[in-house]
């Protein structure tokens, strides 16, 4: 699992990821590990202790995480100009 710092990538080059333990990280590993996922993403938006991301995920998750966020991403944009009408930039 990968919770901060670095980790091994397929062919065993060490990655260094986003400095951690962040302030939301126990609660990311409470999340994976009620849930017995391969990986979580956390993303706080104002919450009690201010904002805050945690990602925590196998090695395999972890190089799928960037492509699935750019879709998770044009995903909600569309479906917000969807359905708010607003022109695109």
């Amino acid at each position: 699992m990968c919770r901060e710092g670095a980790l091994s990538s397929p062919n065993n080059q060490k990655i260094n990821m986003l400095r951690g333990p962040g302030k939301y990280d126990d609660l990311a590993t409470y999340c994976r590990e009620k849930t017995h996922a391969d990986g979580v993403i956390l993303m706080i938006i104002g919450g009690e202790q201010g904002e805050g991301f945690s990602l925590q995920a196998t090695p395999q998750v972890l190089f799928a995480a960037p492509r699935a966020l750019r879709i998770l991403a044009d995903q909600l944009e569309a479906d917000l100009y969807e359905q708010t009408k607003v022109p695109k930039n």
